[in-house]
């Protein structure tokens, strides 16, 4: 959501594209608080993007490590403070 907020929505995408397929790969369900900020990360996603945009940005995440969905975020946060 902070990527999202902070103008960041490619970075959002990519980072909800890691979550999902983490989730995913693990077999693990999402509880019921942990299934409402992907909806409204989605929501907010939603009317930035067209729906293929968004499905490549989330793909590209999807394929993270989860070493490399952390080096991204790190650094994502690091430009946005250096602003």
């Amino acid at each position: 959501m902070l990527a999202a907020r902070a103008e960041g929505y490619g970075a959002a995408a990519r980072l909800l594209g890691y979550l999902d397929a983490s989730y995913a790969r693990s077999g693990e369900n999402r509880g019921p608080t942990e299934e409402k900020i992907p909806h409204a990360l989605l929501d907010a996603l939603s009317m930035r993007f067209a729906d293929d945009d968004m499905q490549v940005y989330k793909a590209e995440g999807a394929a993270w490590t989860e070493s490399q969905a952390v080096r991204f975020a790190s650094d994502y946060i690091a430009a946005s403070g250096s602003h």
